[in-house]
């Protein structure tokens, strides 16, 4: 009985000081995470918006926009920020760069857990080019202007739905529906 209950003290041990240093590293790793997704926004407006002049934030039902607007408050377009649901979690992080206009400009994935050959291949060529150019009038639906990637149906079928939903929002709140 004492060496069941000294295991099972030396395991509690153990499992306090691992979540206790994970914790720690959490800590230390976040501010650095978020500084570097701030840079990559900041980038990217810089890169597609070359003429902003002011960036509002908004958050609508979870994703969220950096309205980018130019001289005399001209509506430029938005980078939006979302995470589609995929085959590995948490998700699949990205920013979307989308025109005044509502069209589909750029795609930048953040860091992911999808399957290394296969469910990454939602980042390479030919599926980023299916996305440039959509805008919320499209279906953005797998069949009709997204291909499915042979082996990564959960991560194709996430990032269409996502993008679809990103796209209302983005219409809803910045061209009037």
């Amino acid at each position: 009985m004492k060496e069941i209950l000294k295991m099972a003290l030396t395991l509690m041990l153990i499992t306090a000081v691992s979540a206790a240093s994970l914790s720690y590293v959490h800590s230390v790793t976040s501010d650095i995470i978020d500084a570097r997704d701030a840079e990559r926004s900041r980038q990217a407006i810089l890169d597609f918006f070359p003429g902003a002049v002011t960036v509002e934030e908004e958050t609508v039902e979870g994703v969220d926009f950096k309205a980018v607007y130019g001289e005399g408050e001209v509506f430029l377009g938005a980078l939006a920020q979302a995470r589609a649901r995929g085959y590995g979690a948490p998700g699949i992080p990205y920013q979307l760069v989308i025109d005044g206009q509502g069209e589909i400009i750029n795609i930048i994935y953040g860091p992911n857990e999808e399957t290394v050959g296969i469910g990454k291949k939602i980042e390479e060529e030919p599926f980023v080019s299916q996305i440039i150019g959509l805008t919320p009038k499209d279906p953005i639906e797998l069949g009709r202007d997204i291909d499915v990637i042979t082996g990564a149906t959960e991560s194709s079928a996430g990032m269409a739905k996502s993008l679809r939903d990103t796209m209302d929002k983005f219409a809803a709140t910045f061209l009037d529906g």
